[in-house]
């Protein structure tokens, strides 16, 4: 959980990819960290209400670092680009990036922190607004407190379980 760089004053929750001087590249939707790939397992899908939508997504279980002990549910878009180089803001560190249709690769800037969201085509995120400073850290999530989508099938399944 970090304060959101672009606006200060709201918390906001995503996943830290990358740590001050790592290199992060997300080339095809395949995430790789210093060179080191996180391997993805299909495990099914995973659908949601977005608005006046209903989205069908590709579920996987990727291991941060390749450790299978520290491994966590993401959800693709098979149609989506891994980035969209267009919605690229402008932010400090941006020049130690590179982005191309195919996704992009940062250096992690000293004192600073990679984000990214687990519903990686759904989620503006460190590929979007660039770095999390330190100062920016608020704590780590460790359980679901609300979820729309428990709400939405009234299945109340995922409220209060543990956070991996």
């Amino acid at each position: 959980m970090f304060r959101y760089p672009l606006t200060p004053s709201q918390d906001v929750i995503k996943r830290v990819v990358g740590l001050a001087g790592d290199v992060v590249e997300y080339q095809d939707k395949k995430l790789t960290v210093n060179g080191k790939p996180w391997p993805q397992q299909a495990d099914g899908s995973y659908s949601y209400v977005e608005g006046l939508r209903f989205d069908t997504l590709e579920r996987s279980i990727e291991q941060t670092d390749g450790n299978p002990s520290l491994a966590h549910l993401i959800a693709m878009n098979a149609q989506a680009q891994p980035v969209y180089p267009s919605n690229v803001r402008s932010f400090p560190g941006r020049e130690n990036c590179d982005y191309n249709e195919r996704g992009f690769k940062c250096r992690v800037p000293a004192g600073h922190y990679f984000m990214m969201g687990d519903n990686r085509d759904n989620s503006d995120d460190s590929r979007y607004w660039g770095f999390v400073p330190d100062d920016h850290l608020r704590g780590r999530a460790f359980f679901i407190w609300f979820n729309w989508d428990d709400i939405a099938s009234f299945a109340f399944k995922r409220i209060g379980s543990a956070i991996r």
